[in-house]
């Protein structure tokens, strides 16, 4: 089991020596959730990056993690120019 709230504090503290353009903001609702922890880490490190990339300087990439019934919907939302239609 994963408890997200202390996982993606540690994933913000890993981002935090990269950041030097964006800020990376992170809210979690308490919850733990049944998961391989690195295919976790690497599947939201992924998206992380990815809106670091494409978001613009200065801006804020979000991680959120909500619960909604019995699942856990964790997203990754940047200011980026999302991907064309």
């Amino acid at each position: 089991r994963v408890e997200l709230v202390g996982f993606l504090a540690e994933l913000q503290a890993e981002f935090e020596a990269r950041l030097e353009r964006h800020r990376l903001q992170v809210s979690a609702s308490p919850a733990a959730v049944a998961f391989d922890r690195q295919a976790l880490h690497r599947i939201v490190t992924n998206l992380v990056e990815n809106a670091l990339k494409f978001s613009p300087e200065g801006s804020a990439v979000q991680v959120r993690v909500e619960t909604v019934d019995d699942a856990v919907a964790i997203a990754v939302v940047d200011h980026g120019p999302g991907v064309p239609d």
